[in-house]
Order: structure tokens, then sequence, then C-alpha cells
């Protein structure tokens, strides 16, 4: 059985446009890709990431640790997946 971890927090920090950072702890939007900070696109990606979690709680779903120590999973602000926003904004793309 698989053990599901809810993470609620009233601040975030918006590294990139796939990365959040929740009470110290780094979050990667699971299958999604956001272009690179080093470009326009990436920097659009942010800002827009921004813009969805700015004053808002942020809820992120554990699905597992990535290679560099983040935490991976779904994470949303109210019903919103920041995730599927990012990707119907056409800020990031579906990666698997």
């Amino acid at each position: 059985m698989k053990k599901l971890v809810l993470v609620l927090m009233l601040l975030g920090v918006v590294i990139d446009g796939d990365t959040l950072s929740l009470g110290g702890e780094r979050w990667r939007l699971a299958n999604v890709d956001a272009p690179e900070m080093d470009t326009v696109e990436g920097q659009e990606a942010k800002k827009f990431m921004v813009g969805l979690v700015a004053g808002k709680d942020v809820r992120c779903r554990f699905l597992y640790r990535d290679k560099y120590g983040r935490s991976v999973g779904q994470c949303f602000v109210g019903s919103k997946s920041l995730g599927v926003e990012l990707v119907m904004s056409g800020h990031g793309r579906i990666w698997e």
C-alpha cells in the first residue's frame, strides 16, 4: 500500500517554472518540464508560476525523490493542478 503524503504550506518560493520551495523543501512538479531559466521562455514560465501561487496555499502530494534529492509530486492551489496549468498555458510540456 502506498503512503500518501500531503504537504500544505502557506508560503512557497518559485525556483523556476517547474520547481517550488515549500518550507525549505524543493518540490519538482511531476510529469511536467518548463524551459530552463537562462532562456526568455524559462523566465516567462517562472513569472507564470509566481502568478499562480502568490499569496495562496500550495498543497503537494509526494510521489518520489529524484536523483537531485528533490521531492517530486503533484502540487495544487485549490483544485488547480500547477502542472496542468503550466502545460495548458503553453509555459511547459508534458514530460515522462
